[in-house]
């Protein structure tokens, strides 16, 4: 199905490992991403207040590093005007972010991680997590 014409574009941002440790989980997690993406757009987009979006995501690289990665969140939000976070892959990214994502209205948790992150100490956010069997 083709793109719907009146749709507007929409651009999420994403801070993911392509190098580093986590390079392999990171391009898992951007691979989904870029699914979900293709799958929104090919149905004709999404609606959102009565307005038709289609989707892109800037991604930055993290270097697999949790302070590069909330750097790299801050940018998107301060610097890129990005209003829709998604997560990063792995719990310490996960955790590193989560300060960032505290002044965003639309926070993306986790792409995932093993650790129950909801249960960390101060963290204020709701994480989606997923443990791995």
């Amino acid at each position: 199905m083709a793109r719907a014409q009146k749709c507007e574009d929409l651009v999420l941002g994403a801070a993911l490992s392509a190098t580093g440790i986590y390079a392999s989980n990171g391009t898992n997690t951007k691979n989904g991403y870029d699914f979900a993406v293709k799958k929104v757009n090919d149905a004709g987009g999404i609606k959102i207040g009565g307005k038709c979006y289609n989707l892109s995501i800037k991604y930055y690289d993290d270097e697999s590093t949790p302070a590069r990665a909330a750097q790299l969140v801050e940018r998107l939000i301060n610097q890129d005007n990005i209003r829709f976070v998604l997560g990063p892959y792995s719990s310490p990214m996960t955790k590193a972010v989560s300060a960032g994502h505290r002044e965003v209205p639309n926070p993306g948790g986790s792409g995932g991680g093993g650790v129950a992150l909801a249960f960390y100490p101060g963290l204020q956010v709701p994480l989606r997590h997923r443990r791995h069997v």
